[in-house]
C-alpha cells in the first residue's frame, strides 16, 4: 500500500522538474528502471505536460521519476565511480574545468555519485576523466531525477541548484561519432588518449 505522504512528496518533485523544464518519464517505484505501464518507450516517452507526466502519482503509485535527457536537449555527466564525498567531486569537477552547473547526487550509497547537467544533448556514450568513470548521458539516455528515491532508501538530491549552462566544447568531443577503430594486428598504434576509448 502506498504512503500518501511519499506519493504527495514524489509528485512535488516531478512537477518541480516539468517546471524546470524538463521531459519526463515514469520509473518503477523505488528503482531507477522504466516502468512500462506509464512509460512504454523508456526515454522516448519523456513529456512535458502534466497531465501525463503526473498521472502516476495522480493514480496513487510511489513511481520514480527519470529525466530524458535527448528530450530535454541536456547532456548528463554522470559520475558513476571514483568520487567518494562531496569535497572530492568539488576538486575534481574544479581541476578538470567543468561549468558550474545544476547538479544532483544519486541516492546510491556505494560512492559519492553525481549527475550534471549540461545544455546540449550528444549522444550517449561512457567517459572516463582523472580517475572517474561514468556516462555522458544525452540522446538515447536518462537520468533518475532529484526527489525520487533510490532501492537504497535514500533520496535523489540537488546539491548545487542553479542554472543549467551550456556543454563544453571539449567534453562534447568524447561523445562524437567513434572514429575507425585502428588495426593492432597490422601493427596500426591507438592514438595517445585513446586508449581506454579502444579498450
Amino acid at each position: 500500500m502506498a504512503n500518501p505522504e511519499i506519493v504527495k512528496q514524489l509528485r512535488a518533485a516531478a512537477e518541480d522538474a516539468l517546471k524546470r523544464g524538463f521531459a519526463i518519464m515514469t520509473c518503477l517505484p523505488h528503482d531507477k528502471a522504466p516502468w512500462a505501464v506509464y512509460s512504454p518507450n523508456a526515454c522516448n516517452s519523456g513529456t512535458r505536460k502534466p497531465e501525463i507526466a503526473l498521472k502516476p502519482w495522480d493514480d496513487g503509485t510511489e513511481a520514480n521519476y527519470g529525466i530524458s535527457c535527448g528530450m530535454s536537449n541536456v547532456t548528463v555527466v554522470d559520475a558513476d565511480h571514483g568520487l567518494q564525498t562531496l569535497e572530492e567531486f568539488i576538486a575534481w569537477r574544479d581541476k578538470n574545468k567543468f561549468p558550474i552547473t545544476l547538479t544532483a547526487r544519486s541516492g546510491n550509497t556505494d560512492g559519492y555519485r553525481v549527475h550534471m547537467f549540461y545544455s546540449g544533448a550528444v549522444k550517449t556514450r561512457g567517459f572516463e576523466i582523472d580517475g572517474v568513470t561514468g556516462e555522458l548521458k544525452g540522446a538515447g539516455g536518462y537520468v533518475v531525477g532529484a526527489g525520487s528515491i533510490h532501492p537504497s532508501g535514500e533520496k535523489y538530491k540537488w546539491i548545487v541548484d542553479t542554472d543549467i549552462v551550456p556543454l563544453p566544447e571539449g567534453l562534447a568531443d568524447l561523445a562524437k561519432e567513434k572514429k575507425a577503430l585502428p588495426n593492432i594486428a597490422k601493427g596500426e598504434k591507438i592514438p595517445a588518449g585513446q586508449r581506454w576509448n579502444f579498450l
